[in-house]
């Protein structure tokens, strides 16, 4: 989903679908475009216009290569997006379960030295009941913090779900307005109106696509913070499970202090 930097390039890629329209409705109205990108004037006779409709199929071609191409590079950004978060998620649990791993390490040599001290029954008695409630608080935080991972993570998933399937859904609409754009220029120019018309009439087409596209575009870049109050959820949930770790853990130790007169200096590894 954090990754709420690359994954809004999606927007910008989909904004890209509407230049070829563009560039299109240009070279068909004005003739060549220049290498800088701005048409060249015809004089006189318009003749990008008197060329409409013998143009259409070439430039039909043109453009939905142009869309493809771009639809291309929207896809392999959502791959690449996915394949990143997948890896930093990945990194993250072994990372995690590493530094679990070592805690549980120091954990067992500190209850080694306890068990070593105890030689009475009652210290071993409060030993035991030292280790058990650190152990259950050990549990409890564990347990509260994969549950905000886990949230986070569900809650994420979601979102990028969303916000692809409202990006699809806007692809799929501007392509069934371009299509259905071609289909009435083909039909209007083998039904014999002037290539005048029938270009007016698929540029206005184009450019109401065009405009539904980027519509979309921008709702969903403004929506691009969505990121932020899940990770400040995750964030608080993970800062009170290690709170009430330590409140947790300083009750036991101080538990174990009085029923052994204060007569052991505890320094716990207990995280």
């Amino acid at each position: 989903m954090t990754r709420q930097h690359s994954k809004y390039i999606a927007a910008t890629l989909l904004v890209g679908l509407v230049l070829p329209s563009l560039s299109f409705a240009a070279m068909l109205g004005n003739g060549q475009l220049r290498a800088s990108g701005t048409p060249r004037m015809a004089t006189g006779t318009n003749r990008g216009t008197e060329n409409f409709c013998t143009r259409l199929p070439d430039n039909i071609t043109k453009l939905e290569q142009k869309v493809t191409e771009h639809e291309g590079k929207l896809g392999e950004k959502r791959t690449e997006r996915e394949g990143k978060l997948d890896t930093r998620q990945g990194k993250r649990d072994t990372t995690h379960d590493n530094h679990r791993g070592t805690w549980d390490q120091n954990r067992t040599q500190l209850y080694a030295k306890l068990d070593v001290k105890a030689t009475t029954s009652e210290t071993k008695a409060a030993v035991v009941a030292f280790e058990s409630a650190i152990d259950a608080a050990v549990t409890v935080r564990r347990a509260a913090v994969d549950k905000a991972v886990g949230d986070y993570r569900t809650a994420l998933d979601k979102a990028i779900t969303d916000r692809q399937t409202a990006i699809d859904a806007a692809l799929a609409a501007f392509k069934t307005a371009r299509e259905a754009a071609i289909t009435q220029a083909k039909a209007d120019c083998a039904g014999g109106k002037t290539p005048s018309d029938v270009r007016t009439t698929f540029v206005t087409a184009m450019k109401a696509a065009q405009e539904a596209l980027k519509t979309t575009a921008k709702a969903l870049e403004e929506r691009k913070d969505t990121v932020t109050p899940l990770a400040a959820a995750r964030k608080a949930d993970v800062e009170k499970a290690v709170a009430d770790f330590k409140t947790a853990a300083e009750k036991a130790r101080v538990d174990l202090k009085v029923a052994l007169k204060g007569s052991w200096d505890l320094k716990a590894g207990t995280k």
